[in-house]
């Protein structure tokens, strides 16, 4: 079997601590629902050089399974939004019978987002640790990182959870010896980062353990009290930044000295780790302008050369906006079409008079609206302006279809923000929409309010899903692409119903694994990183034959190959060429038959009533 090239756990150092609000210590188990029979795994859609080896569903509804970890013959899963439970812990010494020993408990309007998990031999611990970040789904929720003793994986013990305010998306540690003694790190990436004083949420002060930048260090070498020893904002680092600049993932090369930071449509950014206390600027890739960027996870390839960077771009439409009239206005703007211009494919553009409407949501229970909003003008025959913010797309572009307005232009509602529309229309919705920038809505509507008309025109253009870089990085000061990789759905148009973008790579050795969602599982040989080609890839579906959605990739020591897939569950794979491994360590022996039920699979019993989280807002 190659060589497995895990996600780099290398090395840094500690400063700086802040107080670390421990909220529940080792919660005693209490149950969490009966295990329920597994059937025989669904057939794939398409395969070709991967097979099936095992398979559990994990008895979740479709679409809430999120990012997978391996170590030690355990599997480690979140869930998003919606789910009854934080996280699954599963046992896959047998690989062909996945068994889930244990599921977490959830936070109210929160989700477990990409999961990990490391061994640590420190100075204040010693064993094996699953780290889960969470990340809120609607206003006003407060998110924690929660740290598990998972040495025994049929036994956590919860050791801190940190009260994180913004939420954490990506969590990724790393090792390295200080003076002889190993230290323990994360890496941790938050999505939405503010600066803003949380002194007082929920009659708390939180403001010590707010995240307060995107890039942040923690120390985690004693588990049950982390303390952050650095932070950095690219909004305060660098200048001239584009409108959609956020962190989404950060990992480490495998010298421990250069974290690789995925920011969005700022590109991939290059930090030296070597001082944790101080990250400074190495160096920074920049789009051409006509790219859509969106620049998701960075990787490094065996010999550290070559860097691979998945772009995850959800809008595989391009789009037209245009101010047709007053002349001030007038010219082509910036533009997000989303999935909401798809009715617009082989249709002229939507043309007409803005009105604008205020916030515009419509009666929603889960963002706690009983009524829709009132429209601030009449809509009828016009295109709906509309301001972000208070419910979900599909609830404003549905409320402006019942208002009789034949478009939506939704403006971001962050100030020099860009444009943004996400999610998907709701059923019945019959009208395109729009997303706008800040800087032009606010043009738009303050041009409205001192009585001047405003017109429109917006359409629908070939586009493409997101796709994989391939980066030269022997010079890290300079970075140059060599190749790239699309599958055949990236450029199809009229686009394939479902979402074909990439999302996480994942390398062994010299083979590099990508998630693409409905595109399901790619395998690439990149002994060559400048020439990649796909050799195998499997597309799924679940019981109810819905197209599977995969989230994450990762293979084992063994050989075997884990997805995590939205729609249906857990997959464990292996190349078809493949002879059957033999497990390094012998599954743990089953009880004896008895005449009574198993027992429920555990989860931990909340240190207050714990309340479901609604669907994430978009």
């Amino acid at each position: 079997m190659p060589t497995v090239q895990r996600r780099p756990f290398a090395a840094v150092s500690a400063g700086l601590a802040a107080a670390i609000a421990v909220l529940a210590l080792v919660p005693a188990a209490v149950p969490g629902g009966a295990a329920h029979a597994q059937a025989a795994p669904p057939a794939p859609l398409e395969a070709k050089g991967l097979e099936v080896v095992g398979y559990n569903d994990l008895g979740q509804a479709s679409g809430l399974t999120s990012e997978i970890w391996y170590q030690k013959q355990t599997v480690y899963v979140g869930y998003y939004c919606g789910a009854p439970q934080g996280s699954s812990i599963v046992d896959v010494s047998d690989p062909a019978n996945p068994t889930v020993l244990f599921k977490t408990d959830t936070m109210s309007g929160t989700f477990a987002s990409d999961v990990s998990a490391v061994s640590i031999d420190t100075a204040a611990f010693t064993g094996d640790l699953f780290v889960e970040p969470h990340e809120t789904c609607r206003p006003g929720a407060v998110a924690e990182l929660r740290i598990w003793d998972v040495t025994n994986p049929r036994q956590p013990a919860l050791l801190s959870s940190t009260v994180t305010v913004d939420g954490v998306h990506n969590a990724s540690p790393f090792l390295r010896t200080e003076n002889g003694q190993q230290k323990a790190y994360l890496l941790l990436s938050n999505n939405f980062a503010d600066t803003a004083d949380n002194s007082d949420i929920l009659g708390k002060d939180w403001e010590a353990q707010d995240m307060d930048a995107d890039f942040v260090i923690m120390d985690i070498t004693d588990p049950r009290a982390p303390s952050i020893v650095s932070r950095w904002n690219i909004h305060t680092e660098m200048q001239d930044l584009p409108a959609s600049t956020f962190m989404h993932d950060a990992w480490l090369n495998a010298a421990g000295t250069v974290a690789y930071a995925a920011y969005w449509d700022a590109g991939v950014i290059l930090l030296d780790v070597s001082d944790v206390t101080k990250p400074t600027l190495i160096s920074q890739t920049r789009y051409p302008a006509a790219d859509e960027g969106n620049t998701h996870q960075v990787v490094e390839t065996r010999n550290g050369d070559f860097l691979v960077v998945t772009d995850e771009d959800f809008n595989p439409l391009d789009s037209t906006f245009v101010v047709t009239e007053p002349a001030p206005l007038a010219g082509k703007k910036p533009a997000s079409p989303g999935s909401f211009l798809r009715v617009n494919i082989g249709q002229p553009p939507v043309e007409g008079d803005a009105v604008w409407v205020g916030r515009g949501c419509d009666a929603d229970p889960a963002f706690g609206l009983a009524q829709p909003d009132p429209y601030l003008s009449p809509a009828v025959g016009k295109i709906a302006v509309i301001v972000r913010g208070g419910c979900s797309f599909a609830g404003k572009v549905k409320q402006a279809q019942a208002n009789g307005a034949i478009g939506a232009v939704v403006v971001n509602n962050v100030k020099g923000a860009g444009p943004v529309i996400s999610g998907r229309p709701a059923q019945g919705t019959t009208i395109a929409a729009i997303g706008i920038a800040y800087d032009d809505g606010h043009a738009i509507t303050t041009t409205l309010a001192a009585g001047t008309a405003v017109k429109l025109r917006y359409g629908v253009l070939p586009g493409e899903w997101g796709y994989t870089r391939f980066f030269d990085a022997r010079d890290p000061k300079n970075l140059r692409q060599v190749a790239d990789f699309r599958i055949p759905e990236t450029r199809q148009y009229p686009p394939a119903a479902g979402t074909y973008t990439v999302h996480n790579p994942w390398i062994d050795g010299d083979t590099l694994y990508l998630s693409h969602y409905s595109g399901g599982v790619r395998v690439l040989d990149i002994a060559d990183p400048a020439r990649p080609s796909e050799t195998a890839h499997m597309v799924t579906q679940n019981a109810k034959g819905e197209r599977g959605s995969v989230w994450g990739v990762m293979t084992d020591e063994r050989g075997y190959i884990y997805l995590s897939d939205m729609v249906a569950g857990l997959w464990v794979l292996r190349h078809a060429t493949a002879a059957v491994p033999t497990p390094t360590v012998p599954p743990t022996p089953s009880p004896a038959p008895s005449a009574t039920p198993a027992p429920p699979i555990p989860t931990p019993a909340p240190t207050a009533p714990v309340a479901r989280g609604p669907v994430c807002p978009q």
